[in-house]
């Protein structure tokens, strides 16, 4: 890869996962690293596509998935959107020290930062601490916590499909 396209690289990286809700503000400051298979950069559109094998690191972090693609806006070089896909793709995070780990995953998760949301396609699950809450679709704000899960079910419409799960335990909510 030559220098110019290291350098778009980079710039593309970090302006894509520095807004990341979940992390810990000092974590947004730290450097990305990112591997995969195979890595494409569009730079007349700002697409990142990273295939096969794919694991993201910034700080506590952590990105699995088969295959995840970042769109920045061209101006402002911030994240648009990132897509994460995968038998499961995952997301690991600590959202604030005192806390414990956050864990989404899902056949699909798409991260919209300017609108704080993660939603999460397909054996859709959060958890942390022991908590967890399963659907087909969870939509997931991450400033004020809201979870929207819809079941199979419901987007089916199938009686006979699965309905949405959650497990609190007591005394485990941080």
């Amino acid at each position: 890869m030559n220098h110019k396209i290291r350098n778009i690289w980079r710039v593309c990286s970090l302006s894509c996962l520095a807004a990341t809700a979940l992390a810990l503000p000092a974590d947004r400051e730290l450097p990305i690293t990112g591997q995969s298979d195979k890595k494409t950069f569009e730079t007349a559109t700002g697409l990142v596509t990273l295939t096969g094998n794919v694991f993201i690191r910034q700080g506590h972090l952590e990105i699995y998935a088969q295959q995840t693609s970042l769109e920045t806006n061209q101006e402002t070089k911030q994240l648009q959107q990132l897509i994460a896909t995968g038998s499961p793709a995952r997301f690991i995070d600590l959202p604030n020290e005192d806390g414990n780990s956050v864990e989404v995953s899902g056949n699909s998760i798409e991260f919209y930062p300017a609108k704080n949301l993660i939603i999460t396609i397909g054996n859709a699950q959060i958890s942390q601490n022991g908590n967890t809450v399963n659907g087909e679709r969870i939509e997931y704000n991450t400033v004020t916590g809201l979870m929207n899960i819809q079941s199979q079910r419901a987007l089916t419409g199938n009686p006979e499909d699965e309905q949405a799960e959650l497990v609190i335990i007591p005394g485990a909510i941080d």
